[in-house]
């Protein structure tokens, strides 16, 4: 674990200087708007999966490797249809999310978001699957790679375009670069697993992560909920205000999940 616990360290600190050059760079209104799109993001990212995508934890230490590369192209399809569900949601009716919160903006931001969230749905299985797959060095050189490459395309367009679109623009490069590199490893851990599709071990899959699934759902929604009634009830600007008031180092959590 102490690995891990590098890899998170190093990448805490390669991403505190993100929100310091937000507010510095962009006005209070765009700060604001910022906070809300990626509101949305995480917290999609978080409950979406249902908990499928953590299942490879208990599936991948099985010996069987038939076993192990039929969870995860369950948990691939699965990620993959429910991302694009979520992206073809926010396409075909974007007035959601001005009434989630009160602002016309966001309306513009609805497809490149669906894009984001199927992107980070799908590519957020990397960290995982390496994890589960017990190779820890691994997992940590990757981790603090992602967090380079993520910290230098936010930074970068925070520092050139200072726009909410720019750093969206980069959140979907950043997407698209992890999932070429999941696809990268999986096929080097995992070679043909692919071929072969079992219905009754997607069932047994999913028997056993919805309930876990279901528990993040409830957690996430208690920790983000006030979020989007504040969100919904004041303006942009004054979310920025709150948001990062309410924001919190989060070394024990990065200790307790190494």
């Amino acid at each position: 674990s102490i690995w891990i616990l590098i890899a998170k360290l190093i990448s805490f600190a390669l991403s505190v200087l993100l929100p310091l050059l937000v507010v510095r760079f962009m006005t209070p209104h765009d700060v604001g708007v910022y906070r809300q799109v990626f509101l949305v993001s995480n917290y999609a990212v978080d409950v979406l999966p249902l908990g499928l995508s953590m299942s490879a934890y208990y599936f991948l230490n099985r010996d069987n490797q038939y076993e192990r590369s039929l969870s995860v192209l369950n948990i691939l399809l699965f990620n993959f249809v429910l991302g694009g569900l979520a992206c073809f949601t926010l396409v075909s009716f974007p007035d959601l999310l001005t009434s989630l919160f009160q602002n016309e903006e966001m309306r513009l931001y609805a497809a490149p978001l669906g894009i984001l969230i199927w992107l980070r749905i799908f590519g957020g299985f990397l960290e995982i699957v390496t994890l589960a797959n017990r190779e820890a060095k691994t997992a940590s050189v990757l981790i603090i790679l992602m967090q380079m490459v993520h910290m230098l395309l936010m930074v970068g367009s925070v520092i050139i375009y200072n726009s909410v679109g720019s750093l969206v623009t980069a959140a979907l490069i950043h997407g698209a670069i992890q999932t070429v590199v999941l696809f990268g490893y999986i096929n080097s851990r995992f070679p043909g697993f692919w071929k072969r599709f079992d219905a009754k071990f997607m069932r047994q899959q999913l028997a056993y992560a919805l309930p876990f699934g279901l528990a993040a759902l409830l957690y996430s929604s208690q920790t983000d909920v006030h979020n989007f009634f504040v969100g919904h009830s004041f303006s942009a600007a004054d979310f920025a205000v709150y948001s990062i008031g309410c924001f919190q180092l989060p070394l024990i959590w990065v200790l307790y999940e190494s």
